[in-house]
């Protein structure tokens, strides 16, 4: 059949008409039935904004018309995708449960029925927390616990009397009378509290508002990969701003402890390092003649390099106040409660304040004797109770800090005996941890290093002062040594998981250096010159015949941090010397402290002069210039060794 040309126009025109009218009816139109599983194209009139911010945990709407049961919605970035149901729908939206797996980012949002899919939008979402705590009745203090954009559940908050625990959404409540002024959080295992200061973590929170009202505070962790750390254990800096016409204290902190913690912190580049500080910071007997109370001790040590966790000492309380009470209001402004707890690692940490400041006559204006007894009050006992109770695996390693021992081997039997007073408060102290199996005590006080056990379950290690003799050992004769005869210094602990190491490093000395011999032939001749001997007659006592009970060729060996663990060789020409155990004093510290003070200044101090020590040990040689071997293990297989070449001198310098 003939077709004209203008019959052909014609008739192409209609058909290709036609084609975009069927094509149209293809792309456009959106089923009255949603569910017809032929459908590819679901839902219509989807409004996705450009950027969401949710809440996990949280019910999230999208608006679109035609969702159906068993939908699921799809968010997609790169190759990953996160899949939730559908929780609700309606004829003009759907809902969902903001998933964990969501995070900050650029997503596709689609909608799945069965094995189809359909592309809704694009959006940026940001993850947001919510803190917007819902009063409950009763509630005065309230928060959020949270990491990153999670909340944290399961962790426990507290004002000192009353303890409670997060919720999925890391909400708290607390019915709390705010007696203390605080609240804390007991910083769970892997976190530690997020903090712009190391002298002062973020773990606790000031109270502003009356008793009664409600208030929020929200605490802010960070994850930590700790199961391995490091402690840095220090004690009684007794910084007093005295100046350098005194004892110098700033400069020698500052000079000295400060530059080698940075040093040790950078030296542990694979491991979290941690400060335990036991207490006597400041000296509260010139908290106003010198104006340097806590808070500037916090300033001083506000650039330290690790989180500095403190326990309170006698010396850290406010003179002006004859009661405990009143006393701590300025300690815990500055570095917040005096008692707390936390889990770092694999090991649960307490700290804990045993003195009572009784400072007969303080009031303000004068300062007190401060005068104080050393225990738990009740109120602390009942918290610490409690806490113990929360963990449950009872060999779990548990370290323990307070400030004033709660026993002490400084005796001449070398016997352990309590050292609370009351004594018995320390038997009911120590029953708290019934069913432990590795409890570690931790406490300064003493100015002296010590090692005592309680039961098979305790060991409770003394830490000797990073002030050694109150700073007056340096500043009289350079020589930084503590009462003991221990160099001012610190304790490191290492923690592998459960398994706990430690070692006590002098300031300025390797930390193979663990013991200082003396050959008492040449120190009893140093005191037994006349001027000397004249000076020592003046100290209490008549101290010029501390050694007369030694016989010739005798050698003592000060071994700063022994315990019954370690193991003590001597040799003179390959024979094996027996060694004792003896309650003396050390000779350095006398020459650095008790011997120049009185012979220059006419006196001392009480209670910073030599004292007896029970990690003295003796050996006598066969001759006076024999060279002695001596090997000295401790408790973990590592040894320190010395030669001693005698006759050995008895000098200031002296290693």
């Amino acid at each position: 059949m003939y077709i004209s040309p203008n019959s052909l126009v014609k008739l192409l025109l209609v058909i290709l008409f036609t084609s975009i009218l069927h094509g149209c009816e293809k792309i456009d139109p959106i089923p009255d039935d949603p569910n017809d599983p032929g459908q590819t194209t679901f839902i219509r009139d989807v409004i996705i904004p450009s950027q969401m911010s949710l809440v996990k945990g949280n019910s999230q709407a999208i608006s679109g018309k035609g969702f159906a049961t068993g939908d699921e919605i799809v968010f997609k970035t790169g190759d990953e995708e996160v899949v939730v149901n559908i929780a609700t729908f309606t004829n003009t939206y759907a809902t969902f449960i903001v998933p964990d797996e969501l995070t900050n980012g650029q997503y596709k949002i689609l909608v799945q029925r069965d094995q189809k899919r359909q592309e809704l939008g694009t959006t940026t979402i940001t993850i947001i927390l919510n803190f917007n705590v819902p009063d409950k009745q009763g509630a005065t203090i309230k928060g959020a616990v949270y990491c990153g954009t999670s909340p944290v559940q399961g962790v426990r908050v507290s004002d000192g009397i009353t303890t409670t625990i997060t919720d999925e959404n890391g909400f708290y409540w607390l019915n709390s009378n705010k007696l203390h002024g605080y609240v804390f959080v007991c910083t769970p295992s892997g976190y530690q509290s997020k903090t712009t200061n190391n002298a002062v973590p973020g773990f606790w929170s000031t109270l502003t508002a009356a008793s009664t009202t409600t208030e929020q505070h929200n605490f802010e962790l960070i994850e930590v990969q700790q199961r391995n750390h490091v402690l840095l254990i220090a004690t009684d800096m007794h910084l007093a701003n005295r100046g350098p016409s005194s004892n110098n204290d700033m400069a020698q902190f500052n000079n000295g402890f400060m530059i080698e913690a940075r040093q040790f912190v950078e030296s542990q580049p694979d491991k979290p390092v941690y400060t335990i500080v036991l207490g006597d910071m400041s000296w509260d007997g010139y908290w106003y003649s010198r104006n340097y109370d806590i808070s500037n001790y916090v300033a001083t040590v506000s650039s330290f390099p690790a989180p500095m966790y403190h326990v309170m000492g006698n010396h850290d309380n406010d003179p002006y106040h004859a009661n405990d009470f009143d006393a701590e209001k300025k300690y815990k402004r500055a570095l917040g409660p005096t008692y707390y707890s936390m889990d770092i690692g694999d090991v649960h940490y307490i700290f804990l304040d045993n003195t009572i400041f009784i400072n007969t006559g303080g009031l303000l204006g004068t300062v007190g004797e401060r005068n104080y007894e050393k225990y738990l009050t009740n109120s602390q006992l009942n918290w610490l109770k409690d806490d113990l109770a929360a963990v449950k695996d009872k060999n779990k390693p548990v370290i323990v800090s307070f400030h004033c021992p709660s026993t002490s081997n400084y005796n001449s039997t070398f016997t352990t005996q309590l050292t609370f007073n009351p004594s018995y408060k320390a038997t009911e102290f120590h029953r708290c941890f019934d069913g432990f199996t590795n409890v570690h005590f931790l406490n300064g006080h003493t100015h002296n290093n010590g090692y005592t056990t309680v039961g098979t379950n305790i060991q409770e290690h003394n830490i000797a002062a990073t002030s050694e003799t109150w700073w007056w050992s340096g500043k009289t004769t350079g020589m930084n040594v503590c009462i003991d005869g221990s160099p001012s210094g610190y304790a490191v602990f290492e923690v592998n998981s459960q398994d706990i190491k430690w070692y006590y490093k002098g300031i300025g000395l390797s930390k193979l250096k663990q013991f200082r011999t003396y050959d008492m032939n040449s120190v009893k001749a140093f005191f037994s010159q006349s001027e000397v001997s004249a000076v020592m007659e003046k100290l209490s006592g008549n101290r010029k015949d501390d050694y007369a009970s030694l016989v010739n060729n005798s050698v003592l060996i000060n071994i700063w941090n022994y315990d019954p663990a370690w193991k003590i060789e001597v040799k003179e020409n390959g024979n094996k010397l027996s060694t004792k155990q003896v309650y003396l004093k050390d000779p350095l510290h006398t020459i650095a402290y008790d011997y120049p003070r009185m012979r220059d200044n006419g006196s001392v101090t009480d209670g910073f002069t030599t004292g007896n020590n029970p990690h003295m040990f003796q050996v006598i040689a066969a001759s006076a210039t024999s060279t002695l071997e001596i090997t000295i293990t401790d408790r973990f297989g590592n040894a320190y060794t010395e030669t001693m070449t005698r006759p050995k001198q008895f000098v200031l310098s002296m290693e």
